[in-house]
């Protein structure tokens, strides 16, 4: 014969606090989802920069980084994936070499989904919204000859804090080429100076 559970039992379990949906397991707050429906919608400039662009580009990026012990060499090669209206994909990989050659490291890519609208913070502008970095500053413009080709560039500066001191960034800017930056100078000051550069444009026939 099976026995009915007390009443109070019944009432204990039935009416028991709900579970809180606003913190985590370890009782941490769980952040609130950012409501960006009514953020305004702006073009991705890295979407418009690789979009012109077809399927197989391939951009390389050499970075030389000079300190008073030597230089290394940091090779960033960039490759569009996919494209569509809504987004593309770029490969990035990255082949790291000490001057001396006492280290050659080849990493493993990692793919990027640019897509062709962003959503703006409505504490931003526009015009901060799209630089190269929040503190950057226009000082000029200039054609830059990358590879026989010119292009149109703007000049941003702006400041960065690293672990050996304030690096200052100098980018050329340009939307027609693939990924945006033609060029970039970056230095810390009484430590080192990196110079990135193009070394390679690869654009296949369609």
């Amino acid at each position: 014969m099976r026995l009915a559970l007390p009443l109070v039992l019944l009432i204990l379990v039935g009416c028991g606090p709900a579970p809180r949906t606003d913190v985590d397991g370890a009782g941490q707050p769980i952040p609130k989802p950012l409501e960006t429906d009514s953020w305004k919608t702006v073009p991705s400039k890295d979407f418009e920069s690789w979009k012109a662009y077809p399927v197989g580009t391939r951009v390389v990026r050499t970075n030389v980084t000079t300190t008073s012990s030597g230089s290394n060499k940091l090779v960033e090669t960039w490759t569009l994936q996919d494209s569509s209206a809504r987004f593309v994909e770029v490969e990035n990989q990255i082949t790291s070499t000490r001057g001396d050659g006492t280290y050659h490291r080849v990493n493993e890519p990692r793919k990027f989904k640019y897509p062709a609208t962003l959503k703006m913070h409505p504490d931003l502008k526009l015009e901060q919204f799209i630089l190269p970095d929040p503190k950057a500053k226009e000082i000029g413009k200039e054609k830059l000859i990358v590879l026989g080709k010119e292009y149109d560039c703007d000049i941003y500066e702006w400041n960065a804090a690293t672990e050996a001191g304030t690096m200052r960034i100098k980018a050329w800017v340009s939307p027609t080429m693939p990924g945006q930056y033609a060029k970039q100078v970056m230095t810390v000051k009484d430590h080192s100076e990196t110079v990135q550069q193009i070394t390679e444009l690869f654009i296949p026939k369609e």
